[in-house]
């Protein structure tokens, strides 16, 4: 409970996870990290999709499901449902999730129970039609979908895969350090020419930072995801009222075909 005595949210990442070799997967971590910051955040529970099911996970992962295992994908939306979550996170890029084009991953949206938010890591500007029919069918599913840029904003819309009033733009953001470093470079001191690559690397159009660039958003000492947490924090609130009436709801306060508009899953 919070100091206004509403319960604090709880909420799940459905996505790869460290230790797994994966830029999907770091921003997932730096999402959680900095979701428990905000005081009106309970618990952040990730339920992991691994390539090698014997792998160890970390302490705070809930489950894990196996990439190539469809049956897996409709289990984990089973325990989800009925466990005490308020809003689950489903981080999307095609390459994580298993089946045709990963279209393993819409049978855990369809079956889930929660309120689905979906952010998209990787927009194809001409996908296949299968591609465009997995795509369609998560925007369809989830109640918000976040994409990165105002771009990849006009592409979604313009291939009929999700209407405009779902789509929300949050930035991806950038670690603090090259704050410090535009500081550093003002000052006349810190490394010159120097260059510094995000983890989906197109923060900018080039897929490049410079490291005193003005462009770029700190995003707090706990890593590139933090800038988010503001936007995604009232997109929760939002997403449970329409979800869920006031009177019955829980309080909760909290190109070509091989365009990318944000990364993949490939280390970082």
């Amino acid at each position: 409970m919070t100091e206004r005595g509403v319960r604090s949210m709880r909420t799940a990442i459905f996505s790869t996870f460290p230790p797994r070799a994966c830029g999907i997967g770091t921003f997932s971590s730096d999402l959680r990290d900095a979701l428990l910051e905000v005081p009106d955040v309970e618990d952040v529970r990730p339920v992991v999709v691994v390539d090698e099911p014997s792998s160890p996970q970390r302490d705070e992962v809930l489950a894990t499901v196996s990439q190539f295992v469809r049956g897996d994908y409709t289990r984990a939306a089973r325990l989800l449902s009925h466990m005490d979550v308020d809003v689950v996170l489903l981080q999307h890029e095609f390459g994580i999730f298993g089946g045709v084009d990963g279209d393993y991953v819409v049978s855990f949206a369809r079956d889930v129970a929660q309120p689905l938010v979906v952010t998209l890591h990787t927009l194809l500007s001409d996908p296949s039609g299968h591609q465009l029919e997995v795509l369609t069918a998560l925007c369809d599913r989830a109640e918000r979908v976040i994409v990165m840029t105002d771009t990849a904003q006009r592409v979604l819309v313009g291939l009929g895969a999700c209407s405009a009033e779902k789509v929300r733009v949050v930035p991806h953001g950038a670690p603090t350090v090259l704050a410090r470093r535009r500081d550093e470079l003002a000052a006349g001191s810190g490394p010159r020419n120097c260059f510094a690559a995000n983890t989906v690397r197109t923060t900018l159009p080039t897929g490049l930072q410079t490291a005193g660039c003005e462009t770029a958003s700190p995003a707090g000492d706990r890593g590139v995801a933090a800038i988010v947490t503001a936007p995604v924090q009232r997109m929760f609130r939002d997403t449970l009222r329409r979800r869920h009436p006031p009177s019955v709801a829980r309080s909760a306060n909290s190109s070509s075909r091989t365009s990318r508009l944000t990364g993949g899953c490939g280390g970082v």
